[in-house]
């Protein structure tokens, strides 16, 4: 019994730290809702040499962005895009954020439209925001996506790309 002793003893710590977990008091979760309008240019290079413009289809972002209390300059978000006009596409995308002051971040990450076409690709920008008091923000983003995936191309080898411009607001939680 006495060899066993130590073996119980550290099985009932292991099971307290389980079960029975404390809070790290030095880091927290922040997360703000975020919600944007965005629209701009949209590109398509066709099977002849020069890329064509229109203007892109105006879209509703909504989501979230998670950070710490620790490194608050750093962010992951994800959001839903839901197209205000002609089909009505709904997709997603995934941020990764860094600010690089108080008012002016940077971000990359994937970004998909699913329905009824699908598009895949990725996308970077700026972010430059305006606080309003201590728990909010407005903030307009100059953003570039790239698509060289998905149904809704002119042709296989066609890449779709984006200039946006978005304008929104976020609110800390």
């Amino acid at each position: 019994m006495a060899r066993a002793l130590p073996s119980l003893a550290a099985l009932g710590v292991a099971w307290a730290t389980l079960c029975f977990p404390l809070e790290a008091s030095a880091q927290k979760l922040l997360i703000d809702g975020v919600a944007s309008v965005h629209s701009g240019l949209e590109g398509s290079d066709p099977e002849v040499s020069a890329m064509q413009w229109q203007r892109q289809r105006t879209r509703l972002q909504v989501g979230a962005e998670w950070s710490s209390s620790e490194t608050k300059t750093h962010a992951l978000a994800l959001y839903g895009i839901f197209e205000l006009e002609r089909s009505g596409s709904v997709g997603a995308e995934f941020r990764y954020r860094i600010w690089m002051s108080r008012f002016v971040g940077a971000f990359a990450g994937p970004i998909a439209l699913l329905r009824p076409e699908s598009l895949y690709g990725v996308q970077g920008g700026l972010t430059g925001a305006l606080p309003v008091g201590k728990d909010a923000a407005l903030f307009a983003e100059l953003s570039m996506a790239g698509f060289p995936l998905g149904s809704d191309r002119s042709h296989s080898g066609a890449t779709v790309v984006w200039a946006s411009l978005g304008l929104g607001a976020k609110i800390h939680f």
